[in-house]
């Protein structure tokens, strides 16, 4: 994996695959009105991954991002974004793994979220391997005007590929290096597990949240699969795995009603 095109643009650029709005189909605020940036770029390689034109050098190839500046990128997302005077719209960055151009994203988001005051939140879908949440060189002042920030971290567990990568040592690392505040974990931080070998993965999760001690609050299930059918045929035996738990479970929505397509 090279991830072709996309880490060779210039210093100022982000590596774009595609914006465009729908709603947040998965975790915490699923269903609220969501502009997505999608980045290219990735640390892993999950054999299942819906989005393999963000890194795989076959897909780049045919589709390689633009390196866009922040004030060309800021553009594309004012154009998604509806001008209500709410502060209702979400935010999401998205990848690939966004969080490996976080030095860039920090020095952008202040300039985007004071230039499109509608955007109510921001939301981080990362496989969590890449740093923690991003930090802000602002004034208190301006820290407090920012909206919240919210995190979807989904570790990704043997079974997704990436063996050697996501061992349950190296998730634990990742965890409580990047992930915990002290000896908690913040209530915008949600843990989602994508499940594909059951009985194995759910094994593997009860042991993190135990030995990490992760509130149940803060975990999701999800059922591996790309198209409509494949969510309908799993979610009812990754519920009955969540719910004793006190897990949360969390279904592709967008799957479900547009089914699988770019772009929603």
């Amino acid at each position: 994996m090279t991830n072709l095109n996309v880490f060779n643009g210039p210093e100022d650029t982000l590596p774009l695959a595609e914006v465009f709005s729908t709603i947040q189909g998965e975790g915490r605020l699923t269903g609220r009105p969501s502009t997505f940036v999608r980045l290219s770029g990735c640390n892993l390689q999950c054999s299942w991954c819906d989005t393999p034109y963000t890194w795989r050098d076959d897909e780049l190839a045919k589709s390689p991002p633009q390196h866009v500046t922040k004030e060309r990128l800021t553009s594309l997302v004012a154009r998604n974004v509806p001008a209500s005077g709410h502060r209702t719209q979400n935010l999401v960055l998205t990848g690939g793994e966004p969080l490996l151009h976080r030095k860039k994203l920090e020095t952008w988001l202040p300039y985007l979220l004071e230039a499109i005051p509608d955007i109510g939140s921001v939301e981080f879908e990362t496989n969590g391997t890449a740093g923690g949440p991003l930090t802000f060189d602002l004034s208190v002042e301006q820290l407090f005007n920012l909206p919240p920030f919210f995190y979807n971290v989904s570790l990704k567990l043997p079974s997704s590929g990436n063996d050697k990568l996501v061992s349950k040592s190296a998730l634990l690392k990742h965890i409580d290096t990047s992930w915990r505040s002290g000896d908690k974990f913040s209530e915008n931080v949600l843990f989602k597990f994508v499940v594909t070998n059951a009985a194995e993965d759910i094994e593997l999760i009860d042991g993190l949240v135990d030995a990490c001690k992760i509130p149940p609050s803060a975990i999701a299930l999800m059922p591996q699969g790309k198209t409509r059918e494949d969510q309908l045929a799993a979610l009812e035996h990754v519920a009955s795995l969540a719910i004793p738990r006190g897990y949360l479970v969390s279904a592709r929505v967008h799957t479900l009603i547009w089914g699988d397509k770019r772009g929603v």
